[in-house]
């Protein structure tokens, strides 16, 4: 996390680099990680796990 007056200081390869800088306010709202889910709560991970098992997310 940064704060005015830090900075971000980027070295590439030959090759070139390419990345993706985001902000945003923060939510302060509970996180919870399950592989690729990110949602709230667990009971929310749960349903998004039985929603892909049964072929529900498009």
């Amino acid at each position: 996390m940064l704060s005015e007056g830090d900075r971000v200081e980027i070295h590439a390869g030959r090759k070139g680099a390419s990345f993706l800088r985001l902000a945003a306010k923060p939510l302060h709202e509970p996180v919870v990680q399950y592989g690729p889910f990110v949602m709230n709560t667990r009971d929310e991970i749960g349903q998004a796990l039985a929603d892909y098992r049964d072929g529900k997310l498009m």
